[in-house]
């Protein structure tokens, strides 16, 4: 038995790491105690930074002890001479180095790192990049170094920094394709490396064409990798810089009750350097624009009228107008006509250009395509339809020839439209088989291309929209540009949509009823029986401010009448009610 190494159990070797974890966090107790004693006192010295450097290179997490150093140095920094002071700031460059070892991925240690270069008269840049470039080749996704050299040279480098960056980039992805970071590095300098403000992304024709090339070779090496995919979705869908538009504009008149509302083809603060005026011949009306409920930014601005005691709406003679002013500069301008098909207590005004938008992508930016041809997308389709015949169950492929299409589709005023149709919803199909756990994602896609057909078809007639029996199981989103026919609309009818039934709907689904500037009429399913006061909270139905008829069309057998207390409340939630279907 001799010269045998002991194994030792287990149970021996857990009671010893137990051991070992308690004298640690004895040591460090005592060291963060050391360290807040100080702190009350005001005892910003030597030994402070000694404590918490100890236990900053142990546990880099802890942001309270960057804070406590950054206290220190400014301290220093009113009794040091500018000399020391520089000096101690390069120490504290080592300091954090150090402190990166053990996790390379802490927050509060880039975080640091950037408050002392920023603080030094001369930061060590080239040192700085070279460390970055270190670390991203022990692991290319570290996203927090990414961020730091994104930072480092947008803001302290020089030169030709950006190409630099740029060529830094392509590096990383030569080495693996696979890789969030490189590709989104690339969106941020390539605009200022070849910059074109009116091209897709910003970038010229030919450095676009270059990197449609290089991710076409990614997707093709890795199909199921989805970084390069969604690379390929901001060159396909970022279009060039453009102001906003107004697409839509209504003016009503209901009872001596004034309200306007307009659309723009992107999302905007109304303040600031962007605003509206609402003209009725020479006049303008008095008031201030706002977004529906507590949207900072919005495709859909509210007119609140500053009318006080007496005042009407000024009538005079002349067209009446939405003019979108940036600046003293006019951008735009719409021309509100008269409706014939005014209710019996309200008259409106209605203006819409429905050219100002073009159907997007996942996002719904409403810039999806602008600037590159249609056969450059024809193109992108072809490709993915070749890889799909490789790997028919590329999920990724399958998605982004859902989209092309989607977009192709909006564009083709011929045969083609029901052929893509056809293909998006089989694609659809595939994906909610082969990817079920996104089959939610799925489905609601699948809804929002049965809604674009719906909204191409006589379903739409004047200010009515039909939507019954389409098995949607979401509506469009309040943070994107409203199709024009919800726009408007003043009678929507949702009847024969489970999905969208009282109250099991999910929450926000019919949010974008509240940006509808006409509707006045709404038709929806709903469970009798399961109905109570919070099925109307907020979250499941908004506030309708204008919405006059309300019917609720029983789901399922059973009762045939709404509680009393929730048709109390409907009245209360819904001020204008005039007239609801069942009592």
């Amino acid at each position: 038995m001799h010269g045998r190494v002991k194994v030792k159990t287990t149970a021996q070797e857990q009671e010893e790491k137990r051991k070992e974890r308690e004298r640690k966090l004895k040591l460090y107790r005592a060291g963060y105690s050391t360290v807040c004693e100080k702190r009350v006192k005001g005892e910003y010295d030597e030994e402070l930074l000694r404590a918490t450097e100890q236990l900053l290179c142990g546990n880099p997490d802890v942001y309270t002890l960057w804070n406590v150093r950054r206290e220190a140095f400014d301290v220093a920094r009113e009794t040091k001479t500018p000399e020391e002071y520089e000096e101690m700031l390069k120490g504290e460059l080592k300091m954090i180095e150090a402190a990166l070892r053990p996790n390379p991925k802490s927050y509060g240690a880039w975080h640091h790192r950037m408050w002392v270069m920023e603080s030094m008269k001369n930061p060590p840049v080239s040192h700085d990049l070279m460390l970055c470039g270190k670390l991203l080749s022990m692991d290319a996704r570290n996203f927090h170094c990414w961020d730091y050299r994104r930072w480092l040279s947008l803001t302290l480098g020089s030169g030709n920094k950006d190409k630099i960056e740029l060529d830094f980039s392509f590096d990383k992805l030569t080495e693996n394709f696979s890789n969030y970071s490189a590709w989104h590095y690339r969106t941020i300098f390539l605009p200022t490396v070849s910059p074109d403000k009116n091209a897709p992304c910003s970038i010229t024709p030919e450095q676009h064409k270059k990197e449609l090339e290089l991710v076409q070779n990614a997707v093709f090496t890795d199909p199921a990798d989805q970084s390069a995919w969604f690379y390929l979705r901001w060159l396909l869908g970022k279009g060039g810089v453009s102001k906003p538009k107004l697409v839509f504009g209504v003016l009503q008149n209901s009872g001596g009750n004034i309200s306007a509302s307009l659309a723009l083809s992107k999302a905007e603060r109304p303040s600031g350097n962007l605003t509206a005026e609402l003209r009725i011949g020479n006049n303008v009306v008095r008031g201030h624009w706002e977004c529906p409920g507590a949207m900072k930014h919005s495709h859909v601005w509210i007119f609140v009228p500053h009318l006080e005691g007496g005042d009407t709406l000024p009538e005079g003679e002349g067209d009446r107008f939405i003019v979108l002013r940036e600046g003293e500069e006019e951008v735009d301008s719409l021309q509100l006509v008269e409706q014939e098909e005014t209710g019996e207590d309200f008259k409106d005004w209605v203006g819409k250009r429905e050219d100002a938008v073009e159907l997007s992508w996942l996002e719904s930016g409403g810039n999806v395509g602008k600037g590159l041809s249609t056969s450059l997308l024809e193109e992108h389709l072809q490709l993915c339809n070749q890889l799909l015949e490789l790997e028919p169950e590329s999920k990724w492929t399958l998605l982004t020839s859902v989209q092309l299409m989607r977009t192709l589709k909006k564009r083709d005023p011929g045969p083609n439209k029901l052929m893509y149709q056809t293909k998006i919803l089989e694609h659809l199909e595939k994906l909610k088989k082969i990817d079920s756990l996104r089959t939610g994602f799925y489905s609601d896609l699948y809804s929002d291309c049965v809604l674009d057909s719906a909204l191409e078809s006589d379903r739409v007639q004047s200010s009515l929209l039909d939507l019954t029996g389409l098995g949607l199981t979401t509506l469009p989103s309040p943070t994107v540009p409203l199709p024009i026919p919800f726009l408007l609309a003043t009678k929507i009818d949702l009847s024969g949509n489970p999905h969208l039934s009282l109250p099991t709907v999910r929450p926000g689904v019919l949010a974008c009823l509240a940006h509808l500037p006409r509707l006045r009429h709404l038709c929806v399913e709903a469970d009798f029986e399961a109905l109570t006061l919070n099925s109307f909270m907020p979250g499941i139905i908004p506030c309708l401010p204008n919405l006059s008829h309300l019917e609720l069309i029983p789901s399922c057998e059973g009762s045939s009448s709404i509680p009393q207390n929730v048709v109390a409340h409907l009245k209360e939630l819904f001020p204008r009610l005039k007239t609801m279907k069942p009592v």
